[in-house]
């Protein structure tokens, strides 16, 4: 590097007024045991202020973090490379360890920093010896710029802190429907869970100190808003690009009732519906075993706040998708095509929120062996499923993913030990239809069978289950049961 760590952080602080930049390459961030050289913090969001952040090397926190710097000694560090020729098999990235090891590490920072803040992408910085890059990171990949030489072009760094400096909070990328709870709201949000029976969800908000409470907004349809307060997700471990589907126990503030908020990005691709259609479809059908839905609708920008084509709310020319007009989308996969007419294999997303109105247990708290069985079963009976089957595969595989529903004429396509559910009258649930595809459909965004491959062959998780709960097993036990049913 051309200069120390604290002369380039004195540096970032005086060019970023509005932030505050600290060296936490050696505190790491509690939650990820991961800890970028630098981070930079907001001074005009009091929320994101950690309470040691004042000291030298303060903790690191994906939490509050606004933007952070890779640090790296050498150039042949660089995660990337500049396309030098017109070569067809060029890619951006650089193939060495050294430059995997980078790359690896700054994905794994994007990936937290998108994961625990309610943001639509994000930037950073990244300086291998004498060379800097500028990143941008959303759910559908990362917009890398050429290499810059800082030994003699270093004014283009300066005048990137200087832009990111004067950039509202949704220019950086954070998303406006998401905002701070009131404390009326985190007063009567913390109320609510208190009173949730299911202690698995009770206790998945996490402490409102750690984890600030949010305000989610969704605008239906009908235009109609929608708030629902929510806390810490029930899981953070989603990787940067593709769905990456966070669940919360929510306040239903129209109802003061708790909820399940599901929020994702879901693929921006004709003839892919939303989640919420299925439900639809599945509920005139008389499908059994649903978890109930209230409603679910792409993001939309408030009419209140600005909107702007470059950061990712508003598509540069029209497309055929199922999309809402105004739907907060990514905006890699746009930007690559518009630049390269080659193939790039990315995806188009657009971010999603669904709310349904049952609260579920996970399978994994099924009381005893003849419980857990009955509910795999309550979630594929209900249907025609032909004949007896003379196999556990043959019930899971064949009736789940090819006859069944054959009333609504729909594929579930993800059938597997997460979308299993426990209601609370201690029934299943077939949960998690964003991937359902309609038998009569003959092309597939993700092929014509998307069934998990660890739920092809269930007996060994069934085994790992009981054993786990000091249940006894027996390989025959399921199948025998389903024999009986019919």
């Amino acid at each position: 590097m051309l200069m120390c760590i604290t002369t380039q952080i004195k540096i970032a602080n005086t060019v970023c007024t509005n932030f505050v930049a600290k060296f936490t390459g050696d505190r790491a961030d509690p939650d990820t045991s991961l800890k970028p050289d630098i981070t930079f913090l907001s001074k005009n969001n009091p929320v994101n202020l950690r309470k040691d952040f004042d000291k030298a090397s303060p903790m690191t926190s994906f939490q509050n973090m606004e933007l952070f710097v890779e640090l790296k000694h050498e150039t042949q560090c660089d995660p990337f490379q500049d396309e030098t020729t017109a070569a067809v098999d060029f890619t951006i990235e650089r193939s060495s360890i050294n430059g995997d090891n980078t790359r690896g590490q700054c994905t794994l920072y994007a990936t937290n920093q998108l994961a625990y803040q309610h943001r639509l992408f994000a930037f950073s910085l990244v300086i291998c010896g004498k060379r800097a890059r500028f990143l941008r990171w959303d759910r559908e990949g990362v917009i890398v710029s050429a290499g810059i030489d800082c030994s003699t072009n270093h004014s283009l760094v300066i005048e990137f802190l200087q832009r990111f400096n004067q950039m509202t909070p949704e220019q950086r990328g954070l998303d406006p429907t998401a905002t701070p709870a009131t404390p009326e709201e985190i007063e009567a949000f913390e109320s609510v869970v208190a009173n949730v029976e299911i202690e698995s969800l009770k206790h998945s908000v996490g402490d409102q100190e750690a984890y600030p409470r949010f305000r989610l907004e969704i605008r239906d349809a009908h235009d109609e808003v929608s708030h629902y307060v929510v806390g810490k997700a029930l899981d953070y471990n989603l990787g940067v690009v593709g769905r990456c589907t966070r669940g919360y126990l929510a306040l239903d503030q129209s109802t003061n009732q708790p909820v399940f908020l599901k929020d994702m990005w879901r693929p921006d691709v004709q003839g892919v519906e939303p989640e919420h259609i299925w439900y639809e479809k599945l509920t005139a059908a008389s499908v059994p075993h649903l978890v109930k839905v209230k409603h679910g609708s792409d993001v939309i920008q408030s009419t209140s706040t600005s909107t702007l084509d470059y950061h990712g709310t508003a598509p540069p020319k029209s497309t055929e998708t199922t999309s809402r007009q105004g739907a907060q989308r990514g905006l890699t996969h746009r930007l690559a095509s518009f630049l390269d007419s080659r193939e790039t294999g990315l995806r188009g997303y657009v971010h999603y929120r669904l709310v349904q109105t049952e609260l579920c247990r996970p399978l994994s708290e099924f009381t005893n062996s003849k419980h857990l069985v009955s509910v795999v079963l309550d979630s594929l009976k209900g249907w025609d499923t032909g004949p007896c089957f003379n196999s556990t595969s043959d019930i899971l595989g064949h009736a789940a993913c090819v006859s069944a529903f054959s009333d609504a004429g729909l594929f579930h396509r993800d059938v597997s030990l997460g979308n299993i559910m426990i209601g609370l009258d201690n029934e299943g649930r077939l949960n998690d239809w964003d991937l359902c595809r309609g038998v009569s459909v003959e092309n597939s965004l993700e092929g014509p069978r998307t069934v998990r491959g660890r739920f092809r062959t269930p007996m060994p998780e069934l085994s790992l289950f009981c054993r786990e709960r000091g249940s006894s097993y027996r390989p025959g036990y399921l199948s025998a049961l389903a024999r009986s049913t019919h």
